[in-house]
């Protein structure tokens, strides 16, 4: 892990190459992370989400307003990500605060998402509270009338980037603890800091 990155651009395009890492060396869900939230209560919350790396060195990933999560963020911004690729043995953990982006950048980035995931994500807004089967008969109804029409973002889905603040990144070295390093993130500046492997 490179100690002299001093930008964001630089710190997050340092994470995009080791997700390439991980899948390079076999791992099949680099987009997976679990996403932590806070409800208005002050209960932790945590999911499983599709993260996405941006061109312009930002990490985004979509929520349906009208979830858990998305009702949590509309009361208080503060996430934490952790991304955990096994077949490279590195856990990437991100605390930030998550910002909704304009429509047209959703729009942008929800064009270079996975089809699948735009249609499940497009008969989930449609049908929701659906059964399962439902959800599966509506999907592949979607996924023929649809067939090579762009897929349209629900209204009701909102992209979110995530503003770092802190970021820590775990390479394992089993059965040793492992090295794991600290990045401050202040602004644009980061700052890189040794860290006790646990």
């Amino acid at each position: 892990m490179n100690e002299s990155l001093q930008t964001v651009a630089a710190l997050v395009g340092e994470l995009a190459r080791l997700r390439r890492e991980a899948e390079r060396a076999g791992e099949t869900d680099v987009d997976t992370g679990v996403l932590a939230t806070v409800t208005a209560d002050g209960r932790p919350t945590a999911r499983t989400i599709n993260v996405h790396f941006a061109p312009d060195h930002q990490i985004v990933f979509f929520v349906n307003r009208g979830s858990e999560k998305g009702v949590a963020l509309q009361g208080n911004a503060a996430v934490a990500l952790c991304l955990f690729w096994k077949a490279s043995r590195v856990q990437v953990t991100l605390d930030a605060q998550a910002r909704e982006l304009g429509a047209q950048a959703a729009d942008q980035i929800w064009a270079s998402r996975d089809r699948n995931t735009q249609l499940l994500a497009l008969v989930a807004a449609r049908y929701p509270g659906a059964d399962a089967q439902t959800l599966k008969r509506e999907f592949e109804s979607a996924r023929r009338s649809l067939s090579f029409e762009r897929v349209p973002r629900p209204e009701s889905w909102a992209a979110y980037v995530l503003d770092l603040e802190r970021v820590s990144v775990w390479r394992a070295n089993w059965p040793q603890s492992g090295q794991r390093r600290l990045f401050q993130v202040d602004g644009d500046q980061v700052s890189a800091m040794e860290a006790p492997p646990y």
